[in-house]
């Protein structure tokens, strides 16, 4: 009787299993033009796409956290997505939602929602319902932009983390292979391998020996330096009746993982083959990303992983700030600063990070008021990396990481924060005010420091402000600048002013609601009262007034 009650249950259990179980149908994917045999395949039920998270993250370049806590973060191109798998809610950069059709678990996989993959990550994408056929295009498959010829495609080897930018003709024969032709008279293959405890030399010897070049001729070794990242390149030769076959194998390091480019040509000469895989090599883009254990932390890392930078102030997307975002870390000991880009909208506002012995500390402006800020942070390393012997193909500015802010505050820190231009934080300008009055009133303060730029600055020519405060000489643009930098040392609400045909600059103050026009260069090269250049009427200099965001 036990055992027949047994059986009943389990029946019981099977159907009611069963009929809880939804009808999915498998889509099939086509991805930048080619079909991919996406393993396990995305599901549809009542027309509603469920995309497999890891295999998914493999064929693009998304990149999946799992925590210890449980919680997964998904991001891409400043998004995040943070959920658990047997919750109905999920967190978008910061802010809670609910899942209209939440994800599941099958066989091991977790499966999302199309809305997360394709909505949120940029890509362009149409499902056909009748042929359950996605097909799916990502927003950097056909970038041209930085193509010297306009006749290249940037494409992404996902797994490796990152993207080449290969001929437009070629097209993909895997999800790790291209090739120029149906014959592959030239190919290329990426792939990842761990490295363990083993060294980079000891992998890519080991990565080498695995190939059958018994046949071959070996080249000499290459080394190309490419945004501050080593790439090393063992080449191989066969020739034959009609030409050269070449075989290149090159290697780096990223994320303690042995990326390997495997390069094939065939050609007249071996130069010709050698001169498109350095061509590929040089177009190299890393697509790493990191997340902070405790907060979401985006970074995209190209020289930022290279130059083993290390943010040690919190810094997520999407992140509330009010009129500055402390900025504090570490990176490589030649790097002398990083540049910051601040944006909204059509402002821009430039500012330099100085770094001192491998460390940075700074207050970054969010200069433009309540509303989302964009940041995006540079490095600029000029000549000073180049090595003896190696080929130095790394731009001079390379994107370390871009991040966005939500300022929280109405007024505007445009006009009391130090820019590239206006040098306020500069030892000469404290030199020059450390013995004011901070409790004057701006305007007092604005005339003091007039007649002080007066007795301490000359006129005459000037490339720059930093110039003419080590210089101690004007023109009538720094005169506004370095001006405009003493006030704003004394926390004056200040804003750089020209017109329209820029043959006068001036700066203008903040004081008691209302904004004054000075003339500092008008007041260096006159002999009036300090009143007479103070308070000026805008039509006396033109029809338009141009304001700088500086």
């Amino acid at each position: 009787m036990k055992v027949k009650n047994r059986i009943l249950i389990l029946l019981s259990l099977v159907l009611l299993l069963g009929a809880s179980l939804p009808e999915f149908h498998r889509v099939e994917l086509r991805f930048n033009g080619n079909d991919v045999d996406l393993n396990p395949s995305i599901l549809e039920k009542d027309a509603n796409l469920y995309l497999p998270m890891n295999a998914f993250s493999k064929l693009t370049s998304l990149q999946v956290r799992k925590r210890d806590s449980g919680e997964y973060v998904l991001f891409m191109d400043n998004i995040f997505v943070k959920f658990t798998p047997n919750s109905n809610i999920y967190y978008l950069n910061g802010k809670e939602f609910t899942w209209k059709n939440p994800p599941f678990v099958l066989d091991d996989e977790i499966y999302l929602p199309e809305r997360i993959f394709l909505g949120f990550m940029h890509f362009n994408y149409d499902y056909d319902q009748e042929k359950k056929l996605l097909n799916l295009i990502s927003a950097s498959s056909y970038d041209m932009t930085s193509s010297r010829t306009h006749n290249r495609q940037r494409v992404e080897f996902a797994e490796a983390k990152i993207s080449y930018e290969l001929p437009a003709f070629w097209k993909r024969t895997s999800i790790n292979s291209f090739a120029s032709d149906d014959k592959e008279s030239m190919k290329i293959e990426v792939r990842s391998i761990p490295m363990g405890e083993k060294s980079f030399d000891e992998s890519m010897a080991l990565a080498l020996a695995e190939k059958n070049l018994s046949q071959t001729e070996k080249l000499p070794t290459k080394e190309v330096l490419i945004r501050q990242t080593s790439i090393h390149t063992q080449g191989f030769q066969r020739k034959d009746e009609f030409g050269v076959s070449y075989y290149g194998y090159s290697y780096f390091e990223l994320e303690n993982q042995l990326i390997e480019t495997s390069f094939y040509g065939h050609a007249s000469h071996v130069n010709l083959a050698t001169k498109v895989e350095e061509e590929i090599l040089s177009s190299v883009h890393f697509k790493a990303y990191t997340v902070d254990t405790l907060d979401e932390h985006y970074v995209e890392l190209d020289a930022f992983f290279d130059q083993n930078m290390v943010i040690d102030s919190l810094l997520y997307s999407n992140m509330p700030t009010e009129n500055s975002l402390p900025f504090y870390g570490s990176i490589n000991p030649e790097v002398k600063e990083i540049q910051v880009a601040v944006s909204r909208g059509k402002q821009k506002f430039l500012y330099t990070i100085p770094v001192s012995g491998g460390r940075f500390n700074a207050s970054i402006p969010i200069p433009f008021g309540l509303g989302f800020h964009h940041l995006n942070f540079y490095l600029t390393m000029g000549t000073q990396d180049e090595k003896e012997g190696v080929l130095q193909l790394a731009e001079d500015r390379n994107l370390l990481l871009k991040t966005s802010v939500l300022n929280t505050s109405l007024s505007i820190a445009l006009y009391t924060s130090p820019s590239d231009q206006v040098l306020s934080k500069h030892p000469s300008i404290d030199a020059l005010t450390q013995d004011m009055d901070s409790s004057m009133l701006d305007y007092q303060k604005a005339k003091i420091l007039l007649e002080r730029l007066k007795e301490e600055f000359t006129l005459g020519r000037s490339s720059g402000a930093k110039e003419s405060m080590e210089e101690r000489r004007v023109n009538k643009e720094t005169a506004a600048l370095v001006y405009a930098a003493l006030l704003r040392s004394m926390d004056v609400p200040t804003r750089v002013v020209s017109n329209e045909i820029k043959s006068f600059y001036g700066v203008e103050i903040l004081s008691n609601g209302h904004w004054h026009l000075c003339d500092p260069y008008g007041y260096l090269a006159g002999d009036g009262l300090t009143s007479q250049y103070m308070t000026l009427d805008h039509k006396d200099y033109g029809k338009k007034i141009i304001y700088y965001d500086f």
